[in-house]
């Protein structure tokens, strides 16, 4: 019983690390015109979010950012 409770855990962090992963790399790619307000330094204040507050911070910034407003393709020329 406890090998199948310590797998669910190793596959929930796994997860977990996983999603806060990708919410940081989609803070990091995200143009600074998506961020709803912040002005200059609001990716930097988002990652930093993100970094210190871990998996809660991964969840806010997905509530709060990504799913309000999607993100557009940088362009460059």
């Amino acid at each position: 019983m406890s090998m199948i409770f310590g797998g669910f855990w190793i596959i929930f962090w796994l997860a977990s690390f996983g999603f806060w992963c990708w919410m940081l790399i989609d803070c990091l790619t995200r143009r600074d015109e998506d961020f709803a307000s912040g002005g200059q330094n609001a990716k930097l204040i988002w990652a930093l979010v993100i970094i210190l507050a871990s998996l809660v911070g991964a969840l806010i910034y997905l509530f709060v950012i990504k799913l309000s407003k999607p993100s557009r393709p940088s362009v460059t020329s």
